[in-house]
């Protein structure tokens, strides 16, 4: 008898991460890895100056196949760690790729939604952002609402698409090979 392969990582989340030690709720990326084993978290640590390199090499110890990290040495902000980190997952080969905040302020079930939209054919990327409802408060500076709105509008206009709620998204995915061509390949490939 032969153990049973490893199942395929389809879908790789990144997961930009700079001084979470305290603030990365571990235990629901582990809980929620466990309960999806075709999806894989890719944690990209952007220089922390804290103890976080040691808690996601717990975390890839635990489940080296679903919980990954890549370390940078020097902070490079938010944008950078996501870009270096979607670039991996698309060189891993992966079916789709994106990007979770560290904090979950999307709580990890909707990638099972963002992945079921995703999956229905007609779509290249789908875009989690917080959008103000009836009953629902977000705390957010109005300066930062407002740059928001104007990229949001920029961004339509040079994309041709309507990105009407595109404040500051929070959750991303998208299908990898794709895209325009904007982002340049990894020369090192993950092994996921």
């Amino acid at each position: 008898m032969t153990d049973a392969p490893p199942p395929t990582i389809e879908t790789i989340i990144v997961v930009p991460c700079y001084n979470e030690e305290k603030r990365l709720p571990w235990q629901d990326f582990v809980a929620y890895a466990a309960s999806h084993p075709k999806v894989g978290f890719l944690f990209v640590d952007d220089g922390s100056r804290d103890r976080t390199v040691e808690l996601l090499e717990r975390l890839y110890h635990e489940n080296p196949l679903q919980l990954r990290f890549l370390r940078r040495e020097r902070n490079g902000g938010k944008a950078e760690a996501v870009r270096s980190g979607i670039l991996a997952a698309i060189e891993s080969g992966s079916t789709r790729v994106g990007f979770w905040d560290a904090d979950l302020s999307t709580p990890l079930d909707e990638v099972d939604q963002l992945t079921a939209v995703l999956g229905s054919g007609t779509l290249l990327m789908v875009i989690g952002s917080r959008v103000k409802l009836l009953g629902k408060h977000i705390r957010r500076k109005m300066m930062r609402h407002y740059l928001g709105r104007i990229f949001a509008t920029c961004a339509s206009v040079v994309l041709g698409i309507p990105l009407r709620h595109a404040v500051r998204s929070q959750a991303l995915l998208c299908l990898p090979g794709t895209g325009s061509g904007l982002l340049a390949p990894v020369r090192e490939p993950l092994g996921f």
